[in-house]
């Protein structure tokens, strides 16, 4: 998102070693956008599965979901455990989560009202 000028050039920092994102959330973040993908596959091939199996469009996509959901839960609701801080400094560090959600939705929007009627 940061490439497509939706957000500043600061948020996509990446570390020189590796390329992975900076900050404790980074992890977190990944996890959090995995869960609406497997969703959206499932979504997509829910009427039309374009010829494949069930098990891998549907079934697989939903099991990950699921799957995913659950340690991102735990992980959230235990964030004392790594920080060694108190229940407001970890909502402190979850909350750009929550802003770059609600921002990402907000711009989703806007880039779906800009593309209707726009052929692919």
């Amino acid at each position: 998102m940061r490439r497509e000028g939706l957000l500043p050039a600061r948020v996509g920092a990446v570390g020189a070693r590796h390329g992975s994102p900076v900050g404790g959330a980074g992890g977190l973040g990944i996890l959090l956008l995995e869960v609406p993908t497997a969703i959206a596959i499932v979504s997509f091939f829910w009427k039309d599965r374009r010829g494949f199996s069930l098990a891998r469009v549907i079934i697989a996509p939903a099991i990950s979901a699921v799957g995913l959901a659950v340690p991102i839960a735990l992980a959230m609701s235990q964030m004392d455990l790594p920080t060694a801080a108190p229940g407001p400094v970890n909502a402190a560090l979850l909350l750009p989560i929550l802003i770059a959600l609600v921002h990402g939705l907000l711009v989703a929007l806007r880039l779906r009202r800009r593309l209707i009627g726009v052929s692919t």
